[in-house]
């Protein structure tokens, strides 16, 4: 479900990224969808604010992302009716698709073969309430609960990626969870009478699903913010000076550089790489001036790396073009430009991580990382706005979230 970030990448993608067609954070938005898509994000999170307030959210969707692995699809084969589980190979040329146990075991092994065999046999006998394919994030099998105590009260835990989850053992959902083999929250369905054809739909309900026995399913689904978290006075002025100043930031940068970036995947793509570096660093995105300086001073750095590791002239000069190439676009004019879209990305990061701690009250599971004294409280992995375009935009809190999954 995440933006693929370049670190392991080879210099060649980093020169030639394509076009990011993933969810994205939304400050992101401003290097991977141009004016018009910046203006989209910008709208998304001031829809979040008014849906907070109980008014209209402008047919927008929001769904709380869970960190579970691995992402599986399941439901009926749209050109025969079997019933089947999958990974990510689904969206394959040749799709890939599970559709009994011994399909699991010839391609995969392991803690993955185990759980996919597992997810397969509790939902197999239940394959009529599947009317669509639907996607979600595995939480657990039987074999990963534990039980740990957290300030006097027994938990289920379970850690299925990045972050831990502990469940009351005596609460309703703790009850529920004893009695199931496997524990799933789905959050996308899929429609299409082919693989190929396949349109994903964010608006989801399982409701006929939460009747298998043994299993436990839950939606992402938030279906009303309004009452749902109470703003106070402070905390509701906060968030609306925070998105007004993003606004404000958008109505006057000169557009040409949203453009310029937009029409330069490959720049886009090196700058993301770039504040990812200050995510892991644990830093986070801050002072404008500083990043164009920096920007600049890592890009230099980076090719020189790469011409470095050439032996011939000929890859050594090509390497010397490709930078001249790009220190070309680091003008006079554009750094300025470049400054004010930084600080325009800053402003929708700062309102962005306002908001999701006002819908992290929501969060009805607390969540940990394992360091090594032990469990750490930590946020939720976010949520997620999609509007009626098929454009979605996480709502994450990079410097935690993001810094333990890096």
């Amino acid at each position: 479900m995440d933006i693929k970030h370049m670190t392991n990448h080879n210099f060649s993608e980093f020169l030639m990224e394509a076009k990011n067609t993933h969810m994205m954070h939304a400050e992101n938005a401003v290097l991977y969808q141009g004016p018009k898509g910046t203006d989209k994000a910008i709208t998304a999170l001031e829809d979040v604010f008014r849906m907070l307030g109980g008014a209209d959210g402008g047919g927008k969707i929001i769904t709380q992302k869970v960190d579970g692995a691995p992402a599986v699809f399941i439901g009926k084969d749209p050109t025969d009716g079997e019933f089947f589980i999958a990974k990510k190979g689904i969206f394959n040329k040749d799709p890939k698709v599970y559709k009994s146990v011994e399909d699991i075991k010839a391609d995969t092994s392991g803690d993955l073969a185990d759980k996919l065999i597992s997810t397969f046999k509790a939902f197999k006998g239940d394959a009529d309430k599947f009317d669509n394919i639907y996607q979600g994030d595995l939480m657990f099998t039987k074999e990963d609960l534990i039980v740990k105590d957290f300030d006097g009260v027994k938990h289920y835990v379970f850690q299925p990626n990045t972050l831990a989850y502990a469940v009351p053992v005596d609460s309703v959902l703790g009850k529920q969870i004893k009695t199931s083999k496997v524990g799933i929250v789905f959050h996308t369905k899929y429609v299409g009478k082919s693989f190929e054809t396949l349109s994903a739909d964010f608006n989801i309900n399982v409701n006929a699903l939460k009747k298998i026995k043994n299993v436990w399913v839950a939606d992402a689904y938030i279906e009303n913010l309004s009452g749902a978290v109470n703003l106070d006075d402070s905390e509701a002025k906060e968030v609306d000076q925070k998105l007004k100043l993003a606004r404000k930031l958008f109505t006057k940068i000169n557009v040409s550089i949203l453009k310029k970036v937009f029409d330069d995947q490959a720049l886009a793509a090196n700058i993301e790489t770039f504040q990812n570096s200050y995510i892991r660093s644990g830093i986070g995105i801050s002072d404008a001036p500083g990043l164009v300086k920096n920007l600049i001073q890592w890009t230099e750095t980076r090719f020189a790396k790469e011409r470095d590791k050439r032996k011939s002239e000929k890859g050594k000069a090509k390497i010397d073009a490709a930078l001249e190439a790009r220190m070309a676009f680091f003008s006079p004019t554009n750094k300025k430009h470049l400054q004010a879209m930084f600080e325009l990305q800053i402003a929708i990061a700062d309102a962005k991580e306002l908001l999701f701690k006002q819908l992290d009250k929501l969060n009805s599971m607390k969540t940990f990382v394992k360091t090594k004294d032990g469990f750490k409280v930590a946020g939720s992995e976010g949520y997620v706005i999609a509007d009626v375009d098929g454009n979605s935009y996480k709502i994450v809190d990079r410097l935690e979230f993001s810094y333990h999954n890096f």
